[in-house]
């Protein structure tokens, strides 16, 4: 039996060690490149699977996006409620001016329109005087809504005492009786009395003086409207 020098036993050791070692290394590199590229190839194939918005991050490359109208129309609709938006809008406000014509001044309703306009002066009257209608139609405007005006009047009585004299109106809105103005005289002279009054017109756009059918209605009256305002919407 031979037997090895300590020297060849060493060379025999380090033979040995080294091809171990190697062989381990090797090994072990082959398993981390398997699991490298697997986990690389994974996560490749998840990416390429993603949205393409997820690697730009473009609204642009969004898809399902909201559709939004550009061209709002009479028949636009809300996109989450799908109420038209032109019926939504006009059952809310009326934001139509043009009913407003004849001035400089432009209003919604509810706001007075300033105007002076003569309709009576110093106009003789007596208990066999019959009504008398004054047209308001190159005052108000013609949009088939009612409005109310401001009177101004100027009753006198004739120069009888006793006689008296008053201006009571109607509409064809009111067609009852509204008095603004009424005087009485108590010696042989001519008395004066001035009153204002508000009164609703429809579409005959007029107000009408009612004389009383007293024996002792006599004397003069002046008449006057010095502003309007739309009422509402006639529904």
């Amino acid at each position: 039996m031979k037997v090895l020098s300590t020297e060849g036993l060493t060379k025999l050791i380090d033979l040995i060690k080294s091809n171990f070692i190697s062989s381990a290394d090797t090994q072990a590199t082959v398993a981390v490149d398997a699991v490298e590229t697997s986990s690389v190839d994974t996560v490749e194939t998840s990416v390429a699977t993603l949205a393409t918005v997820a690697t730009t991050g473009a609204y642009s490359d969004l898809s399902g996006t909201p559709t939004v109208d550009q061209t709002y129309d009479g028949t636009s609709a809300n996109a989450q409620s799908g109420v038209a938006v032109a019926s939504a809008i006009s059952g809310k406000a009326n934001t139509d001016l043009s009913n407003i014509s004849g001035t400089s001044t432009k209003c919604i309703d509810g706001q007075w329109v300033y105007g002076y306009l003569a309709l009576a002066s110093n106009v003789s009257a007596n208990n066999t005087t019959p009504v008398t209608q004054y047209s308001l139609a190159n005052y108000l405007p013609n949009d088939g809504y009612d409005y109310e005006v401001l009177m101004q009047a100027l009753c006198s009585t004739g120069t009888t005492s006793g006689q008296f004299m008053s201006v009571v109106l109607r509409t064809d809105v009111y067609t009852g009786s509204i008095e603004i103005c009424s005087t009485r005289t108590r010696t042989n002279a001519s008395v004066d009395t001035r009153g204002n009054g508000i009164l609703a017109v429809g579409t005959g756009r007029y107000v009408s003086v009612v004389p009383s059918s007293s024996n002792n209605y006599n004397g003069s009256y002046t008449l006057a409207v010095t502003a309007y305002r739309r009422i509402g919407t006639n529904t």
